[in-house]
């Protein structure tokens, strides 16, 4: 099976399975055998046949379960789009047929009937894969998108109607795109292995959207108590020793050589979804430049974000402030900035 392929399917499934928040009654079951949506394998038997309808009926119980807890910023279900791609009433009904004379030659013993079958078979059921395939990709990118919504929640709480209407005026552009995606997709002839970069334009859009969206509305509401306040972290092990001298002292609290970047604690679920943004951090540090404490002093509006800044904050090395050229605990103030990189 091509890696690349099994790669990209599995990620939709597990997008959906893991970000619509139906975790729970979702981890009981088993991801479907996604290797029955391979266009590179052909139905060559019946028995590859009901390992795709088995695959395609699961997804469709998946998706009307998965679909009611995706729902936009006023609550309101969004539709994940299976019904109305794969396995439509005219789709099922000619499949339908084509099967029940599929299984009239196989009871029958005869071989080539079965064969001219599934030789008629072959074209609508590539479609079928395909259109499966394209719609994965879609509802993944929705299924992310949730993400967003619960970031955006504790601000459009405070804010007005309109900046709500604004949110779900996004949400609702990208399932559109995403629809036309599809729609275009059915019309290649490589339509099931070209999703990916198609369906993640319009997303990245959408999400940038929604990132500036969230920083308007903290500079709106900047006089207002923090919606989403994150515990300071405090260490609970001794300090690290350290493995070389410390460089001369300053009057100043600094960053020592080896500190680490943020990239090391971007939290995965907000870089998976291009959700970015820089945490002012106070940090109280030790006569040894070991962080003892580490607070937010300025949010970046997501929980994960700033609670991935604390603790590099309490993990990362520094370089004690000095008095009278002794070195003395101190407080110190920084940035981290979680950002994107091409």
């Amino acid at each position: 099976m091509n890696t690349s392929f099994r790669v990209r399917v599995g990620l939709a499934l597990l997008a959906i399975a893991l970000l619509a928040g139906a975790r729970a009654a979702l981890a009981q079951q088993a991801l479907p055998n996604i290797e029955a949506l391979d266009p590179e394998k052909k139905v060559a038997t019946l028995e590859d046949w009901d390992k795709l309808l088995d695959f395609l009926n699961q997804m469709a119980w998946r998706t009307s379960e998965t679909g009611p807890k995706l729902a936009d910023f006023s609550g309101k279900p969004l539709d994940l789009g299976w019904e109305r791609y794969v396995l439509t009433p005219e789709a099922k009904q000619k499949l339908d047929a084509l099967y029940e004379k599929a299984k009239q030659a196989a009871a029958a013993g005869d071989t080539p009937a079965l064969n001219a079958v599934l030789h008629d078979a072959e074209k609508p059921l590539a479609e079928q894969k395909a259109r499966a395939v394209l719609t994965l990709g879609s509802a993944s990118m929705l299924a992310a998108s949730m993400y967003h919504v619960r970031v955006l929640e504790p601000w459009l709480a405070r804010g007005a109607e309109s900046d709500r209407t604004f949110a779900n005026e996004q949400l609702y552009g990208l399932q559109q795109n995403l629809g036309k995606v599809i729609d275009n997709a059915l019309q290649s002839s490589s339509a099931a292995m070209t999703w990916m970069s198609d369906f993640t334009k319009p997303s990245h859009v959408a999400w940038e959207a929604l990132n500036a969206e969230r920083l308007r509305l903290m500079k709106e509401q900047a006089a207002l108590p923090n919606p989403i306040p994150v515990q300071p972290h405090v260490r609970d092990k001794s300090c690290p020793p350290r493995t070389e001298p410390l460089p001369a002292l300053q009057d100043t609290v600094r960053l020592a050589p080896g500190f680490p970047s943020a990239e090391t604690y971007y939290p995965q679920l907000a870089k998976a979804t291009n959700v970015d943004g820089s945490v002012i951090v106070r940090v109280l540090v030790s006569e040894m430049g070991c962080a003892q404490r580490a607070e937010v002093a300025k949010t970046s509006g997501v929980r994960e974000l700033d609670d991935g800044a604390l603790t590099l904050a309490l993990d990362g090395p520094y370089i004690p402030r000095a008095r009278e050229g002794v070195a003395v605990p101190g407080e110190f103030v920084f940035r981290v900035t979680f950002e994107l990189r091409e």
